[in-house]
């Protein structure tokens, strides 16, 4: 997910901060002066070079101007160790192109529209954190927009069951999330960071319990969770405050936040699939409130698979190293 940072670091503008956090925007770069009243407003993460500021600059990252070619390589270099807030003084995409072809480690400051669209398609990944510097809020306002409005969509795919088989009490875990999920939509779960499984919100009204649409019976433990940024986490791993990543059949991802996790000991089922010649699984409760989603965004109750039904699911090549996508040769049975 891109994240927006709004530089403040001149007069203080009451109006202006309100309306950058009615947008989303909780990250300031600041003054010291406007970081105490940005404080008095909510609670914000604030960037500055003062003691106070949660990052400061010079010690938990840089600000770096690039002006030529030699900027540019000392730019990266800083990266490799800390975040660096990139101002380009004559402004023009091939510097940036360059530097996040080595390292994603940057943040990009940019004064307009149409500079944060550029960025956001420099090699296809994009810059994931800009700092606005204008004070004009049609201009954030378009750039706020823009970026709710455009998230990549994650190219879902179908998984074949192959079996399901019943496994004894194990952990669990239950997710309940701070937004409200609809029919279609879910959260990413698997055995195997290689293939994650969309396991249905609670959103379907069932004869058994009221529709819970902020909820997900994520599974097992050990199991992975797509988050945003392409990260992932244990199951067990999550707590309150955590961002989560909802995401609709279609592939559509909205962020989502953790509310609560609970983990009991219920009965479990070992769902085993494959998509074209390899072979995944995922660990869910043996309930029929659990359900995964059908090719065509319906639910389906983990009591009713059988061989051969469809699945969404989300599949990779690419490995695990804590959370982070990575590049080698892993077997996961």
């Amino acid at each position: 997910m891109k994240k927006l940072i709004l530089k403040l670091a001149g007069k203080w503008n009451k109006d202006l901060a309100t309306f950058a956090i009615e947008k989303g925007i909780t990250t300031f770069f600041s003054s010291r002066e406007n970081a105490v009243k940005l404080r008095e407003l909510a609670k914000l993460e604030i960037i500055g070079d003062f003691q106070e500021a949660d990052k400061i600059i010079g010690k938990d990252c840089e600000y770096a101007v690039i002006k030529d070619k030699s900027d540019e390589i000392k730019t990266v270099e800083i990266a490799r160790q800390k975040t660096v807030i990139v101002k380009l003084s004559n402004w023009k995409v091939i510097p940036i192109e360059n530097i996040i072809a080595q390292t994603d480690n940057i943040i990009v400051e940019i004064g307009n529209f149409e500079e944060a669209k550029l960025c956001a398609g420099i090699l296809e990944k994009g810059v994931q954190t800009f700092v606005i510097d204008n004070s004009d809020v049609n201009e954030i306002s378009k750039i706020a927009g823009y970026f709710c409005g455009t998230e990549a969509v994650l190219p879902l795919t179908d998984a074949e069951i192959i079996s399901v088989n019943q496994l004894p009490m194990t952990d669990r875990v239950c997710i309940d999330s701070c937004n409200l999920m609809t029919a279609g939509e879910g959260f990413l779960i698997g055995s195997s960071s290689q293939c994650m499984f969309l396991v249905h919100s609670e959103s379907i009204e069932n004869p058994y319990v009221a529709a819970r649409p902020f909820r997900v019976n994520a599974g097992a433990v050990h199991s992975y969770i797509m988050l945003p940024g392409n990260k992932t986490k244990y199951l067990s791993e999550l707590k309150a405050g955590d961002e989560l990543l909802t995401v609709s059949f279609e592939g559509r991802i909205k962020l989502n936040v953790t509310g609560r996790v609970k983990i009991e000991k219920r009965p479990m089922l070992l769902v085993n699939a494959k998509h074209q010649n390899r072979e995944f699984s995922v660990v869910l409760q043996n309930a029929e409130t659990v359900n995964l989603t059908s090719t065509d965004g319906i639910p389906v109750s983990v009591s009713k698979l059988k061989s051969g039904d469809r699945v969404k699911c989300y599949v990779e090549n690419a490995g695990r190293h804590f959370g982070m996508s990575i590049t080698e040769t892993i077997n996961e049975k």
